[in-house]
Order: C-alpha cells, then sequence, then structure tokens
C-alpha cells in the first residue's frame, strides 16, 4: 500500500530547471494530482537537489507548499532524503513511491532502496494512478491525514524546544481519549485503519463492512473506536479493538492504533480501559486472550502488551496468541484524560 508520493521537482513535478530557466511552469495536470492525492489520504514529500530557500520560495509562489511534509531539499543523496522521509512519516519503505523524470535517479533509488515503489514521472504516471487508486475511503481522517501529520510536525517542533521532561510535556499537550462502541458511520474508517496499521496491529487480517456490522449485532462482541484530541488538534478516530466474551474468556480478535500517535500511552490505555469495560457484557471473565500474528514490524504492539502483563498463551490452537489474567494491572498515563462514552 502506498501511504506517501515522493516527488522529484525539475521537470517532475514542474516543468522547467529551477535557477537555469527563466521560469517554471506547474501543469495543470500536477496541480489536479496533487489535490486528488491530498484528498484520498495519500501524503506527498519532496526528494529534490535544488536551494532549499530558492525551492521553497518557488513552491509558495505556485501555492502548493502545504501538500508537502518534512520536504528534502539540497544536494545530498536522494535516497537518504527518501529514508528521512520515511522515518520521520514513521512509514516503511515500502509504502513510499519515488516520482522522478530521471532514470538514472530512479535507477540508483532502486539500487539502495529495492523497497521504495519507482515510477518516471510522465511514463509512468497510469501505472501509479492504478498503485494508488482512484479514490480514497471517503473517511474524516483520511481527508485530513495531511492536516493530522502538519499537527504532529507542530508537536514535535514544540517538544524538540520544551524545557521540562517528556511526561511534562505530554500533560502540556492535553491530550483526551475518548473511547466508545463503533456507530455505523465508523465503520469505513475501521477497515482503513485496521488495514493500514502496520507497527500496532495484533492479527493481519483486514476486514470490511459487512464483518464489521455481523460482529456488532452479535450479543458476545463488541466493536470499540478510540478518538484522540490534544490542544494541537483532532486526530479522529485512531484505535479500533475486537472484542467477544466466551467461556469464562474475553477474546482480543483484533486490535490496533495509528502509528502516527504510538509512544505516548495512548495504546496501553485504549486497551486497559475496554478489558475494564469488558466485564460488563455477561459472566464474568478472568483471562484475555490476544489473537496475535507476529509480523516484520508489528513488534510494537508485542512491547505494548507486554507492559499490560499479556504472555505467551498455553493453548493456542495453531493460531498465535498472548494472554492476561483479568484485571489487568493498570499501567499509569495520568497525562491522558480518558472519557468512556457509553451513549
Amino acid at each position: 500500500m502506498i501511504k506517501c508520493i515522493v516527488w522529484d521537482l525539475d521537470q517532475t513535478l514542474w516543468r522547467g530547471t529551477l535557477g537555469e530557466d527563466e521560469q517554471v511552469l506547474l501543469p495543470e495536470e500536477n496541480r489536479a494530482l496533487l489535490e486528488h492525492l491530498d484528498a484520498s489520504g495519500i501524503l506527498q514529500s519532496i526528494a529534490s537537489r535544488n536551494d532549499p530557500d530558492a525551492a521553497m520560495e518557488q513552491l509558495r509562489k505556485l501555492g502548493i507548499d502545504h501538500y508537502f511534509l518534512y520536504p528534502q531539499l539540497g544536494f545530498h543523496s536522494k535516497a537518504l532524503s527518501i529514508q528521512t522521509i520515511a522515518q520521520k512519516l514513521n512509514i516503511g519503505l515500502d509504502t513510499i513511491a519515488f516520482l522522478d523524470d530521471n532514470e538514472f535517479e530512479l535507477r540508483e533509488i532502486g539500487y539502495f532502496l529495492p523497497q521504495v515503489a519507482r515510477y518516471h514521472a510522465w511514463s509512468d504516471r497510469n501505472s501509479l494512478m492504478e498503485a494508488v487508486g482512484q479514490g480514497g475511503t471517503g473517511t474524516a481522517e483520511s481527508r485530513n491525514r495531511r492536516v493530522f501529520m502538519q499537527a504532529q510536525e507542530k508537536r514535535d517542533q514544540e517538544e524538540l524546544k520544551f524545557s521540562g521532561t517528556r511526561e511534562e510535556f505530554l500533560k502540556d499537550c492535553d491530550m483526551r481519549l475518548t473511547i466508545r462502541e463503533a456507530r455505523e458511520d465508523d465503520l469505513a474508517r475501521v477497515c482503513e485503519l485496521v488495514e493500514r496499521s502496520s507497527q500496532y496491529k495484533t492479527f493481519s487480517q483486514t476486514v470490511d463492512p459487512d464483518f464489521c456490522r455481523r460482529y456488532r449485532a452479535s450479543t458476545q462482541s463488541k466493536l470499540w473506536v478510540a478518538e484522540l484530541e490534544d490542544r494541537f488538534g483532532q486526530y479522529g478516530i485512531i484505535g479500533v479493538c475486537f472484542l467477544r466474551s466466551g467461556d469464562g474468556n474475553v477474546w482480543i480478535d483484533q486490535f490496533c492504533i495509528s502509528c502516527r500517535v504510538g509512544g505516548r500511552g495512548i495504546g496501553v490505555v485504549f486497551l486497559q480501559t475496554v478489558l475494564d469495560q469488558c466485564q460488563g457484557m455477561g459472566n464474568p471473565c478472568f483471562k484475555a486472550v490476544c489473537c496475535f500474528t507476529p509480523t516484520k514490524r508489528n513488534r510494537p504492539v508485542v512491547i505494548l502488551l507486554r507492559t499490560l502483563g499479556f504472555r505467551k498463551s498455553q493453548s493456542q490452537d495453531g493460531q498465535g496468541g498472548l494472554e492476561v489474567a483479568l484485571p489487568v494491572a493498570h499501567v499509569a498515563c495520568d497525562w491522558i484524560t480518558i472519557i468512556v462514552d457509553k451513549g
């Protein structure tokens, strides 16, 4: 899945070469593509060998500078630039596509970063569109993904300037986490989050709206979502948990949170809260069992689960699992205000 398009500038984003030609022009098809990708929730950045000040000034003149997150401008390796972008966005290199008009540059990226998808700026345009899809999910989160990331960038900048401890900074962020059962109009976002998550996802299987509806309809299961906001803005639905009870157990069929909110205790608070709530789902529950599929990228969710006391399940039924006795011991994250919305 492509999550970010990285653009070259000269003869790619615009026609002409900055500093050599009298002016550079932005083709209307590229302006339309910028708008389409942004509305579809595809992030965009830049890796270009250009003078940073001159390039940013040109982007501002064209009225498109706001589309690009963490642009990498200068005369260093584009491979290094793409690695920096992936790190700052906290996404895998295999979710990035690089767009350039120069075959040498494309081949160089292929040599050093084979995980990155590469497209010629003009001859591969149809292939690029097929790869990113013809439209987004239509969720508020996908339409506003760039805005969310820009709020995150501002948060990161303020944290660097903050003189106190990390815990004091997190308290200063005024995070409010609303946890509630999913509604019908949440289901598209639930499916999107399950599909897009990689680092903080327990089970590799994706879901569709019909599955979510059947899950919600059962008296033995609940579908929970978590919404986050802080003083930097609203993040929308950033967490999903599929829970069902039976035989004295709570089964966590799927748990995931957005990678962009990892590292703040949000996933721990979300999961321990829904496990507390599940005691009211019917018969008493004595153990929580989490269905788990290890991948190359989901080590962070293992750490999250172990923080709450989860350990390898003794009975896995041929399918990996982690378990913990209930109630779970609470981990103090007093910088987060928890709101349980019971409708």
